[in-house]
């Protein structure tokens, strides 16, 4: 595996999970505003890096014009980033393992400068420690011992 040419700060999403039925999770994922203000900032630093601009250098876009050209698209791709970041790092960090395509209202998710951002995901799966009991029907013990013919 080739090294990363740029390695990704963790974000540390701080997470509340709580089931809420048979083998279903409810993730409340929160990132602090700070976090977010630094995502933020990195996101309009890489756009001025990149963007040209009539009337100015490249690179050197003043940020109030970046954020009325670009302000819309940049922030959405950072909700994207930030979802998917965050929700990588909380399944990491508590051994969770999603069945499916977790549920998040994505529409009603903003970004904002200033504001911690916090979202809820709702998904069939278990975290590892409760994963052994997925994989076994309900009055089960362990059913490897004593079964076969001729002593196998």
């Amino acid at each position: 595996m080739a090294p990363a040419t740029e390695e990704k700060k963790k974000l540390n999403p701080k997470a509340e999970t709580k089931d809420v039925g048979p083998c279903k999770l409810e993730i409340t994922v929160t990132l602090e505003a700070g976090v977010v203000k630094e995502q933020i900032e990195a996101k309009y630093k890489e756009l001025a890096e990149q963007a040209e601009i009539p009337g100015f250098r490249k690179g050197h876009a003043p940020r109030p014009l970046l954020e009325r050209k670009f302000g819309k698209g940049v922030l959405e791709d950072l909700k994207f980033e930030l979802l998917n970041s965050s929700f990588e790092e909380v399944k990491e960090a508590q051994k969770l393992e999603p069945l499916g395509e977790p549920e998040i209202d994505v529409e009603k998710l903003e970004v904002k400068d200033g504001a911690p951002f916090a979202f809820t995901v709702v998904f069939r799966g278990a975290s590892e420690d409760r994963a052994e009991v997925l994989h076994r029907h309900p009055g089960e013990e362990d059913r490897g011992q004593g079964r076969g013919r001729g002593g196998r």
